[in-house]
């Protein structure tokens, strides 16, 4: 019983965390290592991550245990994201979540090439 409760106030605590990310406004840096996250929390925290206003720059979640349905769910905000660190060690991940990370790293470059591409242009004087 002891355990069930203690589960229970993690899951609360987390999910008030959850809240502060998704109505923060200057959030740069997320680090949630070594946290066991299940698969309803993992669709909580991308819905965070979604609405939020802050431009979150550096995510850490060592440790978590998302395994590859866990990160297929994080993708598609990660990969809209203007992430410049991501730390997934140890976070069960196996060969299956490669291409998933490909296309995670394959939207930054195109976002940076983007950024570059816009910075370098001149307008032609006529």
């Amino acid at each position: 019983k002891q355990l069930i409760n203690h589960s229970m106030n993690n899951n609360q605590l987390f999910k008030n965390i959850l809240y502060f990310i998704a109505h923060s406004k200057c959030l740069h840096c997320l680090i949630i290592d070594s946290i066991s996250i299940s698969i309803p929390l993992i669709q909580t925290l991308t819905k965070a991550l979604t609405i939020t206003k802050s431009e979150i720059r550096w995510i850490g979640i060592k440790g978590c245990k998302l395994g590859d349905d866990g990160l297929n769910i994080l993708s598609p905000v990660l990969c809209k994201s203007r992430l410049q660190v991501i730390a997934l060690e140890q976070c069960d991940l196996t060969d299956e979540s490669c291409q998933c990370i490909g296309n995670i790293l394959k939207n930054h470059e195109n976002k940076i090439d983007s950024i570059y591409w816009n910075a370098t242009l001149r307008k032609s004087e006529t």
